[in-house]
């Protein structure tokens, strides 16, 4: 985004100076229209590309404003820079995913509590779980969504299967204490969404590293008045920079997955007989 800002500005600078109001405009308008671009051409989703504006559009302001101060130096129209410019344009996203760092592991844990007791909150959580289909905007744009689940086995020889709106995730079970506690490592992960895209279905190489589950787990405290604290922990890497920014991003969406999951662990524990 910085590149294509200060290169959309110094090709409008060609002709005659531009002001600081229209480097703002101009760098803001390049980025939109490759955006639109990415979409038109099947390389990228809206929901992916909305999501990314908030660090796109500064950073193509930054690079429009940069221009703009360079714009009045005669080797900033030289025939060797729009060259240079136009080269590492394109090449720029390699570079930089060439020399990101290793991606951290992230954790997050939600809790809910359930006026059900330990034992029964524990079968419950054991049993096959159906989900209806969530009314939250970020999962009706296409993120992944919980739609069933299952156990198949018991003890450190199980398996669980976990249906998303995307694919399945297969989690062989590493800690059973019954009663207590239930993690898993995950051996396959679905696609994170489903990009929103004109086109019958498009899968941009980047999806592959977003929010990549590595284990998971429920654990169960008992409370005072009897009741249940279950908590619903996640370990996740994802490989977007800014990671802070993405991170944002990512926890609240498996917050928000977690939500989904212990609400339904709650309503059929009640229901429980």
């Amino acid at each position: 985004p910085f590149l294509v800002g200060f290169v959309a500005v110094l090709v409008m600078g060609v002709a005659e100076p531009v002001t600081a109001y229209q480097a703002f405009g101009v760098s803001t308008l390049a980025v939109v229209v490759l955006g639109c671009l990415l979409i038109a051409f099947a390389m990228e989703g809206a929901v992916c590309l909305v999501m990314a504006l908030p660090i796109a559009v500064p950073l193509a302001i930054c690079g429009g404003m940069a221009a703009y101060l360079l714009q009045r130096r005669p080797s900033a129209h030289h025939p060797a820079t729009f060259l240079l410019l136009i080269g590492l344009t394109p090449l720029g996203a390699t570079i930089e995913r060439s020399f990101q760092p290793p991606a951290k592991l992230f954790t997050v844990t939600t809790s809910l509590d359930i006026p059900a007791s330990p034992e029964r909150v524990w079968r419950t959580v054991l049993q096959p779980a159906k989900l209806a289909a969530p009314s939250h905007p970020l999962f009706r744009a296409g993120i992944a969504y919980p739609l069933a689940s299952h156990i198949e086995g018991t003890g450190l020889t199980a398996t669980r299967y976990c249906d998303f709106s995307t694919g399945k995730l297969v989690e062989p079970v590493l800690i059973w204490k019954d009663g207590s506690q239930l993690r898993f490592t995950v051996v396959s992960n679905p696609l994170p969404m489903q990009e929103w895209t004109p086109y019958a279905q498009i899968h941009p190489p980047h999806l592959e590293g977003f929010l990549a589950s590595r284990q998971g787990e429920f654990r169960l405290e008992p409370l005072p008045n009897g009741g249940t604290r279950l908590f619903a922990t996640t370990w996740y890497q994802h490989h977007m920079w800014p990671a802070t920014y993405w991170r944002a991003w990512s926890d609240y969406i498996i917050h928000r997955v977690h939500a989904m999951v212990l609400q339904n662990i709650r309503e059929r524990a009640e229901a429980y007989k």
